[in-house]
């Protein structure tokens, strides 16, 4: 879930970066118009980009072509520079080659404990924020309750409060005007009305709810900064534009920008929040606006037409990037071993980590998928089974089991990782084999008897009970790692999928190995439970552990990662 979070942060902050360009033109205008902008951009926030391209995708019907079909150039160009952080990983300081056969076994336990660790932090700062505004409206609504009713001509019902506080607007459903009972006194009769008119243009532009929807983005992204920039510039127009219409009303300048004077002076904390009051935001731009007399000019021209298009490209751009790389639908042969491009495995990544959504399925109809799949290359055994209404899918020697859940008559999904598996049918029906969508990368498993599969478990077994490296993983481990210091990987030394996958994290693996600098030596530690040698690399930087598949049957190397030992 990081790097999707990290993805949609990068989006949301391309968009911030873009309503303040637009703010900038649009400076001489309205501040309503610069604070519609900044709302959007805050809406943005809650809105992830994936949600639109799944509804672009689900505008196209699925292509049965018979092979997987490209997406476009420009769609692929845009998931790079919308997704950075999905390709090809979010990190440096993991490296995964083989990330369909082996994601978790090539990150261990402890990146699962980091995750938790990250996860238990945000929770914590959400619960202190909310619980935060909570009490700030918790003490409102009690200062609501307690004021008193005054006959003031106004929409919404006004209270007086003898309590030391901002006139403010409060409540969304039922709002409420609450004035102080000694500013009152304070306040001639046309400071009075400028102000209560002020109270008034926030009730017509409904600020209030739109203050808890930023809200709500301020308490889930609370540890990303330009989040809480973003609401002092919705705080700034928001007031800003309430004075243009207090101005535009006909209300002396003069005596208006007394009035906010005399609240600023009667009023000297912040705002207790969950309130729209007239003395917020940035005090000196906002007198200077007020007292200059310059009103904002109307938005025409190249700037309307500006702005329309802008608002609806970010909407449309991720529908139209939906449709034009909408994957194809699951055939026979897409499963094929054939060599796979880089390219090709960013389509893949973006179409595996797509939402999905579980439909009705009977258990029964799931019997003829459970038994077990052999891995390729790798000899271990995957296990697909059925505990009454619930599916799952385990791989070798207690690896955890992980659940999968149908969106097809044929294909599931899990709901843990962007990974989902499709049974490919022989002719007559019968199940010959499945491939697993995982890392960018589909691989073919072949169905095997369980005879098969207790010889598979009973070899991989005796492999980690004699602890002994697999012959030539050692060699293979130090060439892969020789090649990639010199800048020059040889691609001939791995299988397709890994050669794929390596030219992808090429320029990251050279800054790794830079930081690491030159290998002094490399040591055997161990057969893992999932049947991939452990080694222990130390550089003259660090040290970090190489795990590496056994070689096949013609010498190349199918699964290998580097795991710094810190984690």
């Amino acid at each position: 879930m990081i790097h999707l979070i990290l993805d949609h942060l990068w989006q949301s902050t391309l968009c911030l970066g873009a309503a303040g360009a637009l703010t900038g033109l649009l400076r001489d205008n309205g501040a309503a118009v610069r604070y519609r902008i900044w709302l959007a951009a805050s809406v943005k926030f809650l809105l992830p980009f994936a949600l639109l391209v799944w509804v672009g995708h689900l505008l196209v019907p699925a292509r049965m072509t018979g092979i997987e079909s490209p997406a476009p150039p420009i769609a692929l160009l845009a998931q790079q520079v919308a997704s950075p952080f999905a390709t090809p990983f979010a990190t440096p300081f993991v490296t995964s080659f083989d990330a369909a056969s082996q994601p978790a076994q090539a990150l261990g336990i402890r990146w699962l404990s980091a995750g938790e660790w990250a996860a238990l932090i945000w929770a914590l700062g959400v619960l202190l924020i909310a619980v935060r505004w909570w009490l700030r409206w918790h003490r409102l609504r009690g200062l609501v309750r307690e004021a008193r009713p005054l006959a003031l001509e106004s929409a919404p019902p006004v209270r007086v409060t003898t309590a030391t506080l901002e006139p403010g607007l409060v409540g969304i459903l039922k709002p409420v005007l609450l004035l102080p009972e000694r500013l009152i006194d304070q306040l001639a009769r046309g400071e009075l009305e400028s102000i209560v008119a002020h109270e008034l243009a926030h009730l017509r532009r409904r600020d209030n709810l739109t203050f808890a929807l930023h809200m709500v983005s301020e308490i889930l992204f609370w540890f990303f900064p330009p989040i809480w920039w973003l609401g002092r510039r919705l705080l700034l127009e928001r007031e800003r534009a309430c004075d243009e219409q207090v101005l535009t009303a006909g209300y002396d300048a003069q005596v208006y920008g007394e009035g906010i004077l005399k609240v600023c002076r009667f009023y000297l904390p912040a705002s207790p929040g969950w309130s729209a009051g007239a003395a917020g935001s940035d005090l000196r731009t906002r007198m200077s606006a007020i007292l200059s007399g310059t009103r904002a000019a109307r938005v025409t021209g190249a700037k309307r037409v500006l702005l329309i298009t802008s608002l609806a490209a970010a909407v449309l751009a991720p529908l139209l990037f939906g449709t034009v790389s909408a994957p194809a639908a699951a055939v026979q042969d897409e499963g094929s071993s054939s060599t796979v491009t880089p390219q090709q495995i960013l389509q893949r990544r973006y179409e595996q980590a797509r939402p999905r959504t579980a439909i009705p399925f009977h258990p029964a109809d799931f019997d003829r998928f459970a038994g077990y799949y052999l891995v390729p290359e790798v000899d271990q055994v995957l296990h697909v089974y059925r505990q009454d209404k619930q599916f799952f899918m385990q791989g070798s020697l207690g690896v955890a089991p992980v659940e999968i859940y149908p969106e097809g008559p044929k294909k599931f999904f899990a709901k843990v990782a962007p990974v989902q598996i499709s049974f490919n049918l022989a002719p007559g029906g019968a199940v010959t084999g499945l491939v697993v969508h995982g890392g960018g990368l589909l691989t073919t498993l072949r169905k095997i008897s369980a005879q098969r599969a207790r010889e598979v478990h009973a070899e991989l077994q005796e492999r980690i009970k004699q602890d002994k490296p697999s012959p030539g993983t050692e060699a293979a481990a130090r060439k892969l790692i020789e090649t990639q210091e010199a800048g020059h990987p040889d691609y001939q030394e791995m299988v397709p999928n890994l050669a794929a996958m390596a030219q992808l994290q090429r320029t990251l693996m050279q800054r790794m190995f830079a930081a690491l600098g030159p290998l002094r030596s490399l040591e055997f530690k161990k057969v893992a439970p999932t049947g991939l040698d452990t080694y222990q690399a130390t550089f003259a930087h660090g040290t970090v552990k190489v795990v590496i598949s056994p070689l096949t049957s013609d010498g190349k190397v199918a699964a290998f990662a580097i795991v710094p030992s810190a984690l």
